[in-house]
């Protein structure tokens, strides 16, 4: 399986995630509902495409610490890998567009930026390649 492209258009508003809500991100929908469909007895409706994007931004911001945001982006990474493999696409693309926004809009966005990216320690490494990840055109498969 492949990971969803991202979106094609670059939200410029952060406003939408401007709470520092940091341990109350968004549920997963630990009872399965919210169009996660994949138990193979019926499937649900998917969540709107529009809908998945608004829920990607929750609880980010841009003046959160890039460690935290490098973290939280490659948690979803991680998280959105493993939504594939569970057969749960709208989720792993959530999952996937939050950790496209962080390693795209939020970081070089972020007031200590420039002199993250000057210091290039580990954490800059991390970052690289989760831009590198993120940016990858995918094979699809069927």
């Amino acid at each position: 399986m492949s990971l969803p492209s991202p979106p094609s258009n670059n939200p410029s508003d952060f406003s939408r995630g401007s709470n520092t809500r940091d341990s109350a991100r968004y549920s997963l929908a630990s009872n399965g509902s919210a169009g996660s469909g994949g138990s193979g007895r019926g499937h649900s409706p998917l969540a709107h495409v529009k809908d998945l994007e608004e829920r990607s931004l929750e609880g980010l911001n841009v003046n959160q610490s890039i460690i935290h945001l490098v973290t939280t982006a490659e948690n979803s990474l991680r998280q959105a890998v493993t939504l594939l493999e569970y057969r749960k696409p709208d989720l792993a693309y959530l999952e996937y567009l939050r950790c496209y926004e962080i390693t795209v809009n939020f970081v070089c966005r972020n007031p200590g930026y420039p002199d993250f990216k000057a210091g290039r320690g580990p954490v800059f490494s991390r970052y690289t390649y989760l831009v590198k990840v993120s940016n990858r055109k995918q094979p699809h498969t069927s």
